[in-house]
C-alpha cells in the first residue's frame, strides 16, 4: 500500500473547527444584538411612562379646568380670598352684588378693606381696592350704586 500525502481539501477534523468558529462568532454576534435589542426595549418603556405620567398629569389639570367654579367663588378668588379667607387669614364677603358689579369686603382687626369688581370678558377684574373713597371716574365709568359707597373712612 501506498500513502498519498497530496490530499486537496478540508478533512473532518478541519471542518469541525470550522463550524465551531463559525457558531461561536455567530453566538457572540447575537448575544450583541440580544442586548442592544433590550436597551433599547428599556428606552421605549422608559419614554412610554414618561408620556403617560405627562398625559395623567394634564388629565388632572383638565379635570380642575372643567370643574366650573360659582360666580361667588370667581369674584373671591379674583379678591384674593379662597375658602372665605383672605391669605392673611381675615374673612372675605361679598357684600353686594348686582349685574356685572360685586363689592368684597375683607374684615381685620384694623378695620375692613373694600374691593370692587367688575365683570369683564376674561372674569372679574378689581376696579378699586381700599379703604378711602372710590375716585369718582371710575364710580362714574362702572355706574357703582351711591349705596355701595358709604361715608369715607
Amino acid at each position: 500500500m501506498s500513502i498519498n500525502n497530496n490530499q486537496k481539501g478540508f478533512g473532518a477534523l478541519e471542518a469541525l473547527l470550522t463550524v465551531l468558529v463559525v457558531g461561536l462568532l455567530g453566538l457572540a454576534g447575537y448575544l450583541v444584538y440580544s442586548r442592544q435589542q433590550d436597551q433599547k426595549d428599556r428606552e421605549q418603556l422608559q419614554e412610554q411612562i414618561s408620556e403617560l405620567k405627562t398625559e395623567e398629569s394634564s388629565t388632572d389639570e383638565e379635570k380642575q379646568k372643567a370643574t366650573p367654579r360659582s360666580e361667588d367663588e370667581e369674584i373671591l378668588a379674583t379678591a384674593g380670598c379662597e375658602n372665605g379667607t383672605s391669605q392673611e387669614g381675615d374673612k372675605c364677603i361679598i357684600s353686594e352684588k348686582q349685574g356685572n358689579l360685586a363689592l368684597v369686603t375683607i374684615g381685620g382687626d384694623f378695620g375692613g378693606v373694600n374691593i370692587f369688581l367688575a365683570k369683564a370678558n376674561s372674569g372679574w377684574d378689581i376696579i378699586f381696592q381700599g379703604q378711602g373713597e372710590v375716585p369718582q371716574e371710575t364710580v362714574t365709568k362702572y355706574n357703582i350704586p351711591e349705596s355701595w359707597l358709604g361715608p369715607s373712612i
